[in-house]
C-alpha cells in the first residue's frame, strides 16, 4: 500500500466571473505540493452548482502541464458556484473554492435611429437569451440622474424577439437600455447603453401628426360659407408640407399667407388625443380687423366629440386644453365680452 502524497490546489487567474449569457468563463488553476512543487499531468476539473442548488457538475477538465498549471473553460447557463477538484491518485488535494459566476441574461437591440424630432417615435428591438416564453416583460430605460427610470415596457414575441417604441416627450440627448429582468439562475439582463439625440420638432411635424389623427377634421369651406385655398384643411395641408398657411381676401381678409405659432398647433394636436374636434378656421376666413388668425395665432372649434358647439357640446376640455398650451385669450359661449363666438371657442395667443 502506497500512501497518496498530499498537495494543494490554487487560483491562478480567473477572468469572465460576471458575464452574459453566451461568454465563456475562464479558470486557470495549478497543483503543488506541500513543498510548492509543480504536479504534472494530473487531471483537474473545474466543477459547478448553480446558486442555490447542492448538485456539483464537472464543466470541464484537463491535466496540468510541466509547471503544474492548466486552463480550463465553461459557458454557463446560469449563475454558479465554482470549484477545482483533483479526483485522487497518488496525489492527494482537498477541492478548492474558486469562486461565483454571476451570468446575466443577454439583450441585443437595434436602434432605428440615433437622432429624431421631438413627439416622434423610434424603435428599437431584438433579441434575448437564452430562451424565454412568449410574453416575457421587457423595458426601455432612460438614466435620470443616477438612475434608470422605464419609460416604455413590452413583451418578447415569437423566436426571443420584442420590439418597442418610444416617442421622447422632451428635447435634449438620453442614454438609453434595454432591460430584462431576472430569473432563478440570471441576473438581470442589460443592453449596451447608447445616446439619442432628440431635436425640437417644427411646425410641419405637428401639422403632419394634425392631418394623420382622424380624430380632428379641418372644415374644408369657410363660416362664411365661401370656399378657397385658405379653409382649415388647406392650412394644416400646406403647413405640414413646409409651405406657410394662406389667408383669405374677401371683406376683412387681407390676402397672403402667414407663419402659424407652433404652440397653436401643439394644443389642436392634444385635442386629438383627448376627443374628437372639428376645425373652422385657423388662418383663413373673415375675422375682426387686425385678427389673430391674421398671424396664424388664432384657432376656432367648433364641434367636440360631434356635437356643435353652438347646439350645447362640452367645450370645457377645448379651453383647458388651450390654456395648458399658453393661450393667452380663449373666449367661447360663456365668454363672450366683445360678441360674435356664441357658435365656437376662440384660441388666441400672443
Amino acid at each position: 500500500m502506497v500512501p497518496r502524497h498530499p498537495a494543494r490546489l490554487t487560483v491562478v487567474s480567473s477572468a469572465g466571473m460576471d458575464v452574459v449569457y453566451g461568454t465563456a468563463t475562464v479558470v486557470t488553476g495549478q497543483l503543488r505540493d506541500l513543498n510548492g512543487v509543480a504536479q504534472p499531468d494530473r487531471i483537474v476539473q473545474l466543477q459547478g452548482r448553480y446558486v442555490g442548488g447542492s448538485t456539483w457538475r464537472t464543466l470541464s477538465s484537463g491535466r496540468t502541464g510541466s509547471d503544474g498549471r492548466l486552463v480550463l473553460r465553461a459557458t454557463l447557463d446560469g449563475s454558479t458556484v465554482l470549484r477545482l477538484h483533483h479526483p485522487a491518485d497518488a496525489v492527494a488535494a482537498p477541492d478548492l473554492d474558486a469562486g461565483t459566476v454571476t451570468v446575466a441574461a443577454r439583450v441585443s437591440a437595434s436602434k432605428s435611429t440615433l437622432r429624431l424630432r421631438q413627439h416622434h417615435p423610434m424603435t428599437v428591438s431584438g433579441t434575448v437569451g437564452p430562451s424565454r416564453p412568449a410574453g416575457s416583460s421587457v423595458l426601455l430605460q432612460k438614466l435620470t440622474g443616477d438612475s434608470w427610470r422605464t419609460v416604455v415596457s413590452g413583451k418578447t414575441g415569437n423566436y426571443n424577439r420584442y420590439a418597442l417604441q418610444w416617442s421622447p416627450p422632451a428635447v435634449g440627448s438620453f442614454r438609453l437600455r434595454v432591460v430584462i429582468a431576472a430569473t432563478t439562475r440570471l441576473a438581470t439582463g442589460t443592453s449596451a447603453s447608447w445616446v439619442l439625440r432628440v431635436d425640437p420638432e417644427n411646425v410641419a411635424d405637428v401639422a403632419a401628426d394634425i392631418l394623420r389623427d382622424h380624430g380632428i377634421t379641418e372644415a374644408t369651406v369657410h363660416s362664411s360659407g365661401l370656399q378657397d385655398r385658405a379653409t382649415a384643411r388647406w392650412n394644416i395641408v400646406d403647413l405640414a408640407a413646409g409651405r406657410a398657411a394662406r389667408r383669405s381676401s374677401y371683406q376683412n381678409a387681407p390676402g397672403g399667407s402667414t407663419r402659424v405659432d407652433i404652440r397653436l398647433l401643439d394644443a389642436l394636436r392634444a385635442m386629438g388625443l383627448r376627443m374628437s374636434v372639428g376645425v373652422s378656421e385657423i388662418a383663413g376666413g373673415s375675422h375682426a380687423p387686425h385678427s389673430a388668425h391674421y398671424d396664424g395665432q388664432g384657432l376656432d372649434i367648433n364641434i367636440v366629440n360631434g356635437r356643435h358647439v353652438g347646439g350645447g357640446a362640452s367645450y370645457s376640455a377645448v379651453v383647458s386644453t388651450c390654456r395648458a398650451f399658453g393661450a393667452t385669450h380663449v373666449y367661447s359661449p360663456s365668454y363672450d365680452p366683445y360678441g360674435g363666438h356664441n357658435n365656437h371657442v376662440h384660441c388666441e395667443w400672443s
